[in-house]
């Protein structure tokens, strides 16, 4: 069977345009020559390739001079559309958060150690969170500033989760817990690099009247390292803004935990 066979004409076309496209002129000029043309802009690549078909294992082939690993996912998406990701907690609960419509309530902690070192950096990360899961349609939160409020009243604690859900009618509580977070490399405070890890766990509220109970129906391990690469010299930028950077990623990270996303976002 041809290896062509299954995969549409259409299909195809579209990567031949877009790999011709994205090679480097060079490239593009050798290639072309030997198919019998000479150099056209990469405006004109579509009409040219509407003529003749790339055969596939030449486009996929070309598909490695393109640089920028993050074409390959652009190139991905070109042919075979931006594919959708249930989020964790859909798998977990079968359930999406963003149609329920229900009060959500959404707590994140961290030990002192972290707060000792970044204080705001739970608060932060809450903030960052609550703001994603509303633009991604849970609408539904409960402040986190009354939350606040409502923990200063008891201690800044919260061991008593359905005590906290009750008192502000939410449907469903989220909590993420931080373990570890640093924004510099081990033993060297002239480089920086984020590396966190924690918990992330759903509870939702079952029942009506006495028989209410706060269930968990959801929970998960969070690593993170930005970047995976090398480390970023702090001569190049201030640890305030590399700590804004990386909590801004983790922030993403936790809040498509709870709603579903494309898979080009997660490249973000």
């Amino acid at each position: 069977m041809r290896i062509q066979s299954w995969w549409p004409e259409s299909a195809r076309r579209r990567l031949g345009v877009w790999v011709l496209s994205h090679l480097q002129p060079g490239t593009r000029r050798r290639f072309l020559h030997k198919r019998g043309g000479g150099e056209v802009p990469p405006s004109s690549v579509g009409r040219r390739t509407t003529k003749g078909l790339l055969p596939l294992p030449l486009a996929l082939l070309l598909l490695l001079l393109v640089p920028g690993c993050s074409l390959f996912v652009m190139a991905g998406k070109m042919v075979l559309g931006d594919v959708k990701v249930q989020s964790q907690f859909r798998q977990a609960t079968k359930t999406d958060l963003a149609k329920l419509n229900r009060r959500v309530l959404v707590l994140c902690s961290a030990p002192d150690t972290i707060r000792s070192a970044y204080p705001s950096v739970d608060f932060d990360i809450l903030e960052g969170v609550i703001h994603r899961l509303k633009v991604h349609g849970i609408k539904k939160v409960v402040s986190p500033d009354q939350v606040a409020g409502w923990l200063d009243d008891h201690g800044g604690r919260f061991d008593d989760l359905q005590e906290l859900a009750d008192h502000f009618h939410a449907d469903y509580i989220l909590h993420i817990e931080v373990s570890r977070f640093t924004c510099t490399e081990e033993n060297s405070h002239d480089l920086l690099r984020g590396q966190s890890e924690g918990h992330v766990r759903a509870y939702h509220l079952d029942g009506n009247g006495p028989d209410k109970k706060l269930l968990e129906v959801m929970n998960s391990d969070f690593v993170s390292t930005y970047p995976p690469g090398n480390p970023v010299s702090a001569d190049k930028k201030s640890a305030t803004n590399f700590q804004r950077e990386y909590i801004d990623r983790i922030c993403l990270q936790l809040a498509q935990i709870f709603y579903d996303h494309t898979r080009s976002e997660e490249m973000q």
